[in-house]
């Protein structure tokens, strides 16, 4: 038998083009690879401390800790844990070492090979239905460095892993498409690998087969029988399968589990299509959106995320004028507008506002269960899919008009330049992942069962993580995803702090640790909750429903009265260290 050198070599090619897109692109990052987490500190810090307890844990003890939420500990079932990511940097770190510096390197590696991995992912699905290997490649460069996906990676380790949603979509359209048993196996593996990736992914993959089971019903006009009907169960119930021994226990405890809501806070405004992200080089442009974005709202410049391209949007356009008698085109937007709705969220959100409108994707946000999916924004990753798919249908289109243009091939290698720059990222964050000097303090401390509190209270759960990683000693403070029980910050006396030490003494808190750059006393009245104070006023019915009704304000103990109160045993311009007993 020969040998189809072209397509043996195809898979090595696109690997290979990603991969030197991702070194290019993320060059500033490379360069402090060992010393810095990518992205601003934030949820960042929680995805370290996740994989430096993989490394340091066993199985049994995974999914419970007691150096989290001290004195009682916490249940990590709900926890956002990348599960492919954090296992393939723990093995990695069985065989390099789990010190510090080895995990920074590992963790850093593993979110930036998403990148050649999605796009050899997607390249296979655009490949599916544009059979040209350079669209198949821009379409894959397009889903694996979208801004969506650039904004995620310095946030959210389990958000960031898409490499396995275009494969999950890919399998099942061919299971769905050939009556393949073997794709569809496929399917259900790469869906749960997606769910494990990000539990999101578990709802937008569900999501996906009810949308191409109701297009395929609605505007093929196939009447839906025998395969038509298995697949789209068989797929559903295999994913189910797989993941089940994570998903029956969450489903048993969830009734405890407090749900914190966003479902109309973290989702993609209108202007966001089109309003060039903070990574662009462009940003000074649109940074007036996002100002009044993050004053206006709760939400954020990385939840925000959805800039579709310029030049992509203008490619696009080629295919709109198509919809009616292509059915690629038709499906493409359809997938598109019905993604793009979801994460819109509960209301429509504009030019930085909240308008309160409400739009379908409120209906599925509030439906039990499926109410966990409190980020809406996130189902920019199929939208992106999808838009990776049209803009390589529409250069395919391109090519095929100008090949006889003298100018043609010139032509559309601008167009793809641009489409390429448009996406390339120009500003980068970084966290200094080193230990504070303050913390070896409390590390040199061989004393057992004693806890640490890191303040402010309300904005130090991701940084009392990443201090654990270096003192190693219980944390009273920790963000974790879905609190299942009261922890002790929520008994603890927020103005007598003589009542509050007797409190950290009797549960054996022995230090605090004073985070100097953090806000700590927040605006009591911002402007995002403007609109929310005119609505309770207006109707005071309304100060009872959930994502509406105002939250109280805690006017917490000034940060002079800690220090007077507690010895300081260490102090530079970031971080104090007081001793409670």
């Amino acid at each position: 038998m020969r040998t189809n050198w072209k397509a043996a070599l195809r898979p090595v090619v696109a690997f290979a083009f990603y991969t030197l897109a991702a070194l290019i692109l993320f060059q500033p990052w490379l360069v402090q690879f060992g010393s810095v987490l990518i992205g601003s500190p934030e949820n960042n810090l929680q995805d370290f401390w996740n994989v430096w307890h993989a490394a340091h844990t066993g199985l049994g003890d995974f999914f419970h800790t007691d150096a989290l939420r001290f004195p009682g500990g916490t249940s990590l079932l709900f926890h956002s844990f990348s599960y492919p990511h954090v296992a393939a940097v723990a093995g990695l770190a069985q065989w390099l070492g789990n010190d510090r510096e080895t995990l920074i390197v590992l963790n850093n590696a593993a979110l930036l090979a998403s990148f050649p991995l999605a796009g050899l992912s997607a390249f296979y699905l655009v490949r599916r239905f544009v059979p040209h290997d350079w669209a198949a490649l821009i379409g894959g460069f397009l889903f694996a460095f979208s801004p969506w996906h650039v904004a995620q990676l310095g946030h959210h380790a389990h958000v960031t892993h898409i490499e396995f949603v275009p494969l999950f979509v890919l399998a099942y359209l061919n299971a769905v498409d050939r009556k393949s048993t073997r794709w569809l196996i496929v399917a259900a593996v790469s869906g749960a690998l997606a769910a494990l990736s990000c539990w999101y992914y578990l709802f937008y993959g569900l999501y996906f087969v009810l949308f191409h089971t109701a297009y395929v019903r609605w505007h093929d006009k196939q009447r839906l029988a025998g395969w038509q009907i298995r697949a789209p169960l068989l797929t559903v119930a295999g994913m189910g399968l797989l993941v089940s021994p994570l998903i029956v226990p969450m489903l048993l405890s969830s009734g405890g589990v407090e749900h914190p809501g966003g479902t109309d806070a973290f989702v993609a405004d209108v202007e966001a299509f089109v309003a060039f992200p903070p990574s662009h080089v462009f940003a000074a442009w649109s940074a007036p959106f996002w100002t009044r974005l993050q004053t206006w709202t709760s939400n954020n410049t990385f939840e925000g995320a959805a800039y579709l391209g310029l030049v992509n949007i203008a490619v696009m356009a080629l295919l709109w004028r198509r919809r009616k008698t292509d059915r690629l085109a038709n499906y493409v937007f359809w997938a598109m507008a019905v993604f793009a709705v979801l994460a819109m969220g509960d209301c429509i959100h504009a030019f930085g506002y909240d308008t309160l409108i409400p739009i379908p994707g409120i209906v599925p946000n509030h439906l039990p269960f499926f109410s966990q999916v409190r980020t809406p924004g996130r189902a920019m990753v199929i939208v992106y899919l999808f838009l990776s798919v049209g803009v390589a249908y529409g250069l395919a289109l391109l090519a095929e008009k100008w090949r006889t243009k003298p100018w043609g091939k010139a032509a559309l290698a601008g167009v793809v330049v641009l489409i390429v720059a448009d996406f390339a990222p120009v500003h980068f964050d970084f966290t200094d992942a080193r230990c504070p000097q303050g913390l070896a303090v409390i590390a040199a401390d061989r004393e057992a069962g004693f806890g640490v509190l890191n303040l402010p209270i309300e904005t130090a759960g991701d940084v009392a993580m990443f201090q654990q990683t270096c003192h190693g000693k219980p944390v009273v403070v920790a963000a974790i995803s879905r609190q299942i029980r009261p922890p002790l910050t929520d008994t603890l006396d927020r103005r007598n702090l003589a009542v509050q030490r007797a409190q950290l003494i009797a549960a054996h808190v022995k230090y605090l640790v004073v985070d100097e750059r953090a806000d700590w006393e927040p605006d009591r009245n911002p402007p995002k909750y403007a609109l929310r104070r005119w609505a309770v006023r207006t109707f005071p019915a309304l100060a009872k429903v959930k994502g509406i009704g105002l939250p109280p304000y805690k006017a917490p103990i000034p940060k002079s009265a800690y220090e007077t109160r507690f010895p300081v045993l260490y102090r530079d311009g970031g971080l104090t260290v007081l001793k409670v007993q």
